[in-house]
């Protein structure tokens, strides 16, 4: 891959041409499979869905409050095609796409591009590992999501369903005095306050009727400086119905949500038609564009979509990909329309996972097309315990509201690591290099992070930490961040310490940090967390407090 243009950011056709050429040859070795997330959870609730990573007791996962996962739920586990029993996990975060599992036992025996077989269990269900049972065997592929789920019956019969999801009670405070100035410094006060109320939910019928799916925020923002204007904000990140036919091959969705098949158009106010099965199927989105200052609906950014993805299985690999093209047409004076194409592809075999995305954009002042994201990324284990990553990227940012030069600095990116499991405990190191001038990669990063095993006769307890370096043309950073996990029972507790050496225009900052968090679970399906940390250094102090109650139903 070529990883700069000629010298100059319109540079045309042969170059850019040839980077896609060589993109696409990422994929030949197999079909292309479209890269479409895990349905959500229902009735059972069951998914399976592939390791993205794994750093000691943490695993990693592409899918989160979208699909059902809730901070501080309990999941069963188990891996395809082997054995073992199934074992439990809780997750610790959750994003709409995006979720960690921390293991209440022993996961070193997973890896990245394993796949599970989930089961969430909503408390106070959960079972210890030695009591449960093993997971069945996952009914029919569903047609966009290409993994199991379980609220399409294959008896004709309806399948009984209720409403699930999570509600958070938040109240997060921070206090921080800046001091500037080398003679007679002064101090700047200020404190933050944002108690907030969450809701995710899905509510499924009972016959296979259109299923609501929420996600949404309410917050109160404090400040006793009065610079946070609106002090309340109402966030509505998902409220959509959605309905899978059985009669005929087509899937709809409408309302405010996250395009479920395609990683390029974002969020919508509008409608989303599939037509197909789980190897090949076409659809188009239409809608706007959520005001992406305040997420209110708005009218000002329309936009439509057309796709085509697939995906197809073999007995030792797997492939998915997508096709997309999309057209953004802003009403405001001084924005430009937008055309681009999108391309996914993932390929996963025993001993290789490959993934690409591809973002190709239409330049509106010259007229031709330019390559403004692209990520090829890579992953080969070397051993049972031992993996290599390697990534490349190019960025060029799209911004509507410059006309005359809507593209960004182009920005281009190498990346490579090792990661080593050793027992419950891991060891890893990464590796990047980008461009910030235009003319080489002349920023290096690195980055270490171990987990130790746990420690002797303190089964529960392991050493954790990372060590990093950022250096550019403008100076560097050196942070370290050794700490210690507890798990005991319900109780997770977690302690670090952060130290932070920053250098800029010969000008250096030291700080230092403690954070220091643990959650339990209060029973009746009740989990509360706690957070409280700290920083200070010549010229920062601060103190921060979270406390997190979460129910799930």
């Amino acid at each position: 891959m070529v990883l700069k243009t000629l010298d100059g950011p319109r540079r045309t056709a042969v170059r850019h041409g040839s980077t896609l050429s060589w993109a696409l040859l990422c994929a030949v070795a197999a079909p292309l499979t479209a890269q479409v997330t895990p349905e959500p959870f229902a009735g059972g609730p069951q998914i399976t869905v592939e390791i993205r990573q794994v750093a000691g007791a943490n695993v990693y996962l592409d899918v989160g409050q979208l699909h059902g996962l809730m901070t501080g739920d309990t999941l069963m586990a188990s891996v395809e095609g082997r054995d073992a029993p199934p074992r439990t996990f809780v997750v610790t975060a959750a994003t709409d796409r995006r979720s960690v599992l921390t293991s209440s036992a022993d996961a070193s025996d997973v890896t990245r591009s394993d796949r599970l077989t989930i089961r969430l269990l909503r408390e106070p269900t959960a079972l210890p590992v030695a009591e449960a049972g093993p997971i069945p065997t996952p009914p029919p592929e569903s047609t966009v999501a290409g993994v199991a789920r379980l609220d399409e019956p294959t008896d004709g019969g309806a399948v009984a369903r209720s409403p699930h999801g999570r509600f958070t009670l938040e109240m997060a405070a921070v206090r921080s005095t800046t001091r500037f100035g080398s003679s007679g410094p002064e101090e700047i006060a200020r404190s933050f306050a944002t108690p907030a109320l969450g809701l995710d939910a899905r509510m499924p019928e009972a016959f296979r009727g259109f299923d609501f799916r929420t996600s949404l925020r309410v917050a109160y923002r404090y400040s006793d400086r009065s610079i946070v204007q609106p002090a309340t904000a109402v966030r509505v990140r998902t409220a959509s119905l959605r309905r899978a036919f059985t009669s005929v091959p087509l899937e709809l969705e409408l309302g405010r949500f996250h395009s479920p098949v395609e990683n390029y158009s974002g969020y919508w106010d509008g409608a989303m038609v599939r037509v197909g099965g789980p190897e090949l199927g076409v659809g188009a989105l239409v809608g706007f564009e959520p005001d992406r200052w305040n997420e209110s609906a708005s009218t000002e950014v329309p936009k439509a979509s057309l796709f085509v993805n697939a995906g197809r299985d073999g007995p030792s690999w797997r492939w998915n990909g997508d096709l997309s093209v999309h057209s953004v047409q802003p009403r405001s004076d001084g924005a430009t329309d937008h055309t681009f194409v999108g391309l996914s592809q993932r390929l996963t075999t025993r001993h290789l996972l490959l993934s690409q995305d591809l973002q190709v954009d239409r330049d509106p002042v010259s007229g031709g097309w330019r390559i403004s994201d692209m990520r090829l990324r890579g992953v080969v284990p070397l051993s049972t315990d031992l993996d290599l990553r390697l990534g490349v990227a190019r960025r060029e940012r799209y911004l509507l509201w410059r006309p005359n030069d809507p593209f960004s600095p182009q920005r281009d990116r190498i990346s490579g690591g090792l990661g080593y499991r050793i027992g419950r405990g891991y060891v890893g190191m990464d590796v990047s290099g980008s461009e910030s001038t235009g003319e080489s990669l002349d920023t290096w990063a690195w980055t270490a992070t171990f987990s130790s095993p746990r420690l002797p006769g303190l089964p529960g307890v392991a050493a954790i930490g990372s060590l990093s370096r950022w250096g550019g043309p403008t100076g560097e950073i050196i942070s370290a961040t050794p700490g210690a996990y507890v798990s005991l029972g319900q109780i997770r507790v977690r302690a670090t310490y952060r130290f932070r050496r920053a250098v800029f225009l010969e000008r250096e900052n030291i700080t230092h940090g403690l954070d220091f968090s643990t959650d339990l679970s209060l029973g009746n399906g009740l989990r509360g967390s706690v957070r409280v940390g700290g920083q200070w250094g010549a010229s920062l102090r601060s103190q921060t407090i979270r406390l997190t109650l979460y129910r799930t139903f």
